[in-house]
């Protein structure tokens, strides 16, 4: 789903820099902060899945006797 995200973001961006007009260069800075965006959210979500991970494993751990 990403992958297709940023393939269709690639062929929107391709078709600004052809046109080049004051609100195609807004459209571009748009999308350019909505893929960082996505991107951020993205690694964020691994990260904090593999941290709870980590901590219900701890806690797993823990409970034992």
């Amino acid at each position: 789903m990403d992958l297709k995200r940023r393939q269709k973001s690639i062929i929107i961006l391709k078709a600004v820099i052809k046109n080049k007009s004051r609100q195609d260069i807004h459209l571009l800075t748009v999308l350019t902060t909505t893929n960082i965006i996505f991107s951020s959210y993205n690694s964020f979500r691994r990260h904090f899945r593999i941290t709870l991970t980590i901590v219900t494993s701890l806690e797993t751990h823990q409970a034992l006797p």
